[in-house]
């Protein structure tokens, strides 16, 4: 088993500001989870209110130029991936293909990432996250033209869509999450895995290179580990998580690959 300690000072801890915050916000979140819990007895309704908890708190701690919603994703091939918790796409490039007040699609150039959010993570939850997450990391990618200046444009560059899931809580150990994780994916192609898993109470599961840093995604050289962050593991959650979306710049879709079959049925005349 390989552990990683974060922040093992805790004198700089302490003294650490943003860290405090988000020790808050997790204590926030815990106590509004124990309230769902109580207070909602309809199973389905307790879901959707959780994963509503999570949205907002990404609404208001990311940049504005991400969005934070939910609903299905699309490649110009037509393959539709499978309903998704969360999207985080990118607000100034993504054109919204259809919405309705229950469901949403968006093109797969224009989403940064999807996170399913579970309540009480076990491996049963956590190989519907594994489904999921592949449905929409193995969509393809092609961008449309950018604009450099007047007079010069160029294809636009994609980046990986970043798989995550966040769970409040798991009933099983670190260790049997992570062999779970590792047994389930085991036929899964090495960029459709899941990238990091926030369990808010206990740990993070990571990727974490032979220079023991922390990634925000696999690498051939990297290994996943428990990342035993405790009531840090917010914090250290929503650091990798900015750290990719900083590092993922999006280009618009060419929406005419996504129109094609249908314009090419109209009548032309030369």
């Amino acid at each position: 088993m390989t552990e990683f300690k974060y922040l093992t000072d805790t004198s700089t801890r302490e003294n650490y500001m943003l860290r405090k915050q988000f020790i808050g916000i997790a204590q926030i979140m815990k106590a509004q989870f124990e309230n769902i819990t109580t207070e909602i007895p309809h199973l389905g309704e307790r879901g959707a209110s959780r994963e509503e908890q999570v949205r907002k708190f990404l609404r208001e701690k990311l940049p504005k130029r991400f969005s934070i919603s939910n609903g299905e994703v699309v490649a110009t091939t037509q393959e539709i991936s499978l309903q998704q918790d969360i999207i985080i796409y990118d607000a100034f490039y993504c054109p919204l293909l259809y919405s309705s007040e229950t469901s949403q699609i968006f093109p797969s150039e224009s989403v940064i990432a999807a996170m399913e959010v579970k309540s009480n993570l076990n491996k049963v939850e956590l190989e519907d996250c594994i489904k999921k997450i592949e449905s929409v990391k193995k969509l393809p990618k092609r961008p449309g033209v950018v604009s450099i200046s007047p007079t010069v444009k160029s294809m636009g560059q994609t980046y990986p869509t970043f798989g995550a899931v966040f769970a409040f809580t798991s009933a099983i150990k670190p260790q049997t999450l992570l062999d779970n994780l590792n047994e389930l994916e085991k036929q899964t192609l090495l960029e459709h895995r899941i990238d990091l898993v926030c369990v808010l109470d206990s740990c993070l599961i990571a990727n974490i290179s032979p220079d023991r840093k922390i990634l925000a995604g696999a690498t051939n050289t990297s290994r996943r580990a428990i990342v035993y962050s405790g009531e840090d593991s917010l914090f250290l959650f929503y650091l990798l998580l900015m750290d990719t979306l900083n590092n993922r710049a999006v280009a618009p879709p060419n929406l005419m690959e996504y129109g094609d079959a249908y314009a090419l049925s109209f009548k032309i005349e030369y």
